[in-house]
């Protein structure tokens, strides 16, 4: 909406945040060329995808829209046969491709990589790329690729991505998530970790469990 006589907008940029539908509303003041101030309002619907990509994900509402999201910018890419597998555990090695996905990391050349990681497997470059950039750091020269992945490490990897790629986000501490039934289950390693994924809400647990 805007007042009459007023210059339209031309164009606009919004990105949702992944599962978001409704309406959002953006105020805003432009000035022209001549000092004439005009103002109006912008207002965005987002509905929620009307197919889906995947057969598998009846249940899964509540990560339905992400998963979409992760797949429409190709972070993931399911198991084939148009399946996702919602409940099947993650490797450490395809979470470490995701993230290099999600965030375009990559390094140039051969590099130097893990002794357990063959140089032709699918997560070979994504996992150069990590440990160079000090997200996989590993365990004697080690990665442990195919070993599942905990909701714990996730965290650890997630905010060592978000960091490497300039985010300034810093690690919490206990008392971040003293109010989950198990915080003292997790490791000391990793309570800065999980804690800053608490307080940005990208961890928030369920019944009360981390």
């Amino acid at each position: 909406y805007r007042a009459a006589g007023s210059p339209a907008v031309s164009g606009i940029t919004f990105v949702p945040a992944a599962g978001y539908t409704g309406v959002t509303t953006i105020p805003y003041t432009g000035t022209d060329s001549t000092g004439t101030t005009y103002s109006g309002t912008v207002v965005i619907t987002v509905s929620p995808p009307a197919t889906t990509s995947f057969t598998d994900l009846n249940g899964y509402d509540w990560a339905k829209a992400s998963i979409e999201y992760l797949y429409a910018n190709g972070v993931v890419n399911g198991t084939g046969n148009g399946k996702y597998s919602p409940s099947a555990p993650i490797t450490r090695g395809s979470f470490m491709l995701m993230l290099c996905r999600a965030f375009n990391f990559s390094v140039a050349g051969t590099g130097s990589g893990f002794a357990d990681v063959p140089a032709d497997s699918v997560y070979a470059d994504a996992l150069r790329a990590a440990k160079a950039l000090g997200i996989a750091q590993g365990s004697g020269g080690s990665f442990y690729p195919n070993r599942p992945l905990t909701r714990e490490q996730a965290a650890v990897f997630l905010l060592r991505a978000l960091q490497a790629d300039g985010w300034t986000i810093a690690g919490g501490n206990r008392s971040t998530i003293a109010g989950f039934k198990d915080a003292a289950a997790v490791s000391d390693y990793a309570v800065g970790a999980v804690s800053a994924m608490v307080q940005y809400n990208i961890l928030q647990g369920n019944n009360g469990l981390l």
